[in-house]
């Protein structure tokens, strides 16, 4: 049902706290469907066509239904990605090659390292993992001003009957979304708020990564769709485009460098907001009115009822390092997504095993944190990278410890110190008696000036984690990752890894 709003109907603070004359006077039809009990909003610009599909039947049209599944997300592709930021065109086939969305950082825009590649397909998504699904637009797509001067137009994605597919962007992963043509599910109507004291070129694309930062810490990801959408862009001078999106230009790479470095204090979404903000505006992203804006936001949500405990948070580790031992050379594919997948936990993962020189500058450029490890089939080369890991982290006054795992091993944090110890914790923990000496204590401590000298390093690996390591099911079907069925029988088989969130998503 269309509805229109008048300024009459535009109360309280909040309202007043919006400027006319700007995009984020959107703001006010977020509050009102929110207010209204709205599950989901189709966040849409006045250009934007939704296409039409024809009843050969009675031979009408109507517009597509691009509405979700209330329950999953079917058919999409797991993008395998490494890096920090990720430019989604690519993998949703464009005639037009080397594009970007708005708001990628513009001097990575034909980087490969930042595209992705498609890692199995046909993946089932629950809508609890999904944020924000982005439609891509056909003809006059969402694209910076540097992209419309420099490269043709039309351009075309490939539709679901040209073989186009849902893609997910990986959980660590920041990437530009719109307010053009996206829809909000239940879990994010919270993060619909547009800041407004940037240009309204900037204002979505910040909201965006903005809101990414805690989705990260809630597990939520961010979808792209095929094209059902249809651009037909008002006429805009490039040029004030191009002044306007400044911001996009110079300061988005140092933007996605903070938010990932960022660690939040409090333990509510609102409370997550609301630091995050202010330290957006102290470092000069947003201005002071915009602080303001988000504090009058939430209390309009509390007001209107908005659940946001709905979520269950994803117990991220941010002062943890998690050190992948590989005893032998792997393929760079299985590198990646090891990485990738133990990213939704820990903030800090590296892995270190006897790769060539040449896998190593080329696992680094994709951002795995590879090292070099010695070249003897296990034998000791675990003592020597754990010990080397220990070393690279022991002056950071972030990293209160690492974590040493196995290629083919899970990880049960909550089994691991049997709960006697949250992590992280200055204690090195074996599960089980890796030498069978029934007077060795379970625990050990290292701290951290201790050396190499003063305690036998192999007593502090992980040895003994038999009852706790899954081999990877490895076979030409299944190739790299976990399969459904593998993973679900490794959970079942202990039952507290069903409740502590201290694994990869299930696939």
């Amino acid at each position: 049902k269309e509805m229109i709003l008048t300024v009459g109907q535009q109360y309280s603070e909040f309202i007043k706290a919006i400027p006319y004359e700007h995009f984020s006077r959107k703001n006010l039809g977020y509050l009102y469907a929110i207010k209204r009990g709205a599950e989901f909003i189709f966040d849409f610009d006045d250009d934007n066509i939704v296409d039409l599909v024809e009843d050969v039947m009675t031979k009408t049209s109507a517009p597509i239904n691009i509405l979700p599944n209330e329950i999953s997300l079917q058919g999409a592709g797991f993008v395998l990605m490494t890096k920090d930021v990720f430019n989604p065109y690519p993998l949703m086939g464009p005639t037009i090659p080397n594009s970007w969305p708005r708001g990628f950082p513009i001097h990575n825009s034909v980087d490969e390292n930042y595209h992705g590649s498609i890692l199995f397909g046909s993946k089932k998504y629950s809508m609890e993992q999904i944020g924000v699904l982005q439609f891509v637009a056909n003809e006059n797509p969402d694209i910076d001003a540097i992209h419309r001067m420099t490269k043709p137009l039309p351009m075309y994605f490939k539709g679901r009957n040209q073989g186009g597919s849902p893609i997910v962007t990986p959980l660590h992963s920041f990437v530009p979304y719109n307010a053009q043509a996206t829809i909000h599910t239940p879990n994010s109507l919270w993060a619909t708020l547009l800041p407004s004291t940037v240009p309204g070129r900037v204002s979505d694309i910040w909201r965006g990564y903005f809101s990414e930062a805690i989705f990260q810490e809630y597990g939520l990801q961010v979808a792209f769709l095929p094209p059902d959408i249809t651009q037909k862009r008002n006429p805009h001078d490039l040029m004030a485009d191009m002044d306007a999106e400044r911001d996009l230009y110079h300061k988005t790479s140092a933007l996605i460098d903070f938010l990932t470095n960022w660690i939040p204090q409090t333990e509510t979404i609102p409370g997550r907001m609301e630091e995050l903000w202010i330290a957006l505006y102290e470092r000069g992203y947003i201005e002071e009115e915009d602080v303001r804006l988000v504090q009058l936001w939430l209390s309009a949500l509390v007001e209107a009822g908005y659940d946001f405990n709905r979520m269950r948070r994803h117990d991220r580790q941010h002062h943890v390092v998690l050190m992948g031992q590989y005893n032998y050379d792997h393929d760079i594919n299985k590198l990646k997504f090891w990485t990738q997948k133990w990213r939704e936990i820990f903030d800090v993962v590296e892995v270190r095993g006897p790769f060539p020189d040449d896998k190593l500058q080329t696992l680094r450029a994709a951002g795995v944190n590879a090292h070099k490890g010695g070249e003897d089939n296990g034998y000791f080369s675990p003592v020597m990278n754990f010990w080397s890991s220990l070393l690279t982290y022991s002056e950071n006054p972030r990293i209160e410890g690492v974590i040493y795992l196995h290629d083919d091993a899970m990880l049960d944090m909550g089994q691991l110190t049997q709960g006697h110890y949250q992590i992280p914790t200055n204690r090195i923990m074996l599960s089980g008696n890796p030498i069978n000496d029934p007077t060795l204590p379970s625990y050990y401590t290292l701290y951290k000036n201790e050396t190499s000298a003063q305690h036998d390093l192999y007593e502090y690996i992980f040895k003994g984690m038999t009852d706790a390591e899954y081999k990877i099911f490895d076979n030409p079907e299944t190739k790299y990752h976990y399969t459904t069925d593998a993973l679900l029988k490794a959970l079942n088989e202990r039952a507290s890894w069903l409740w502590v969130r201290c694994v990869p998503q299930q696939f």
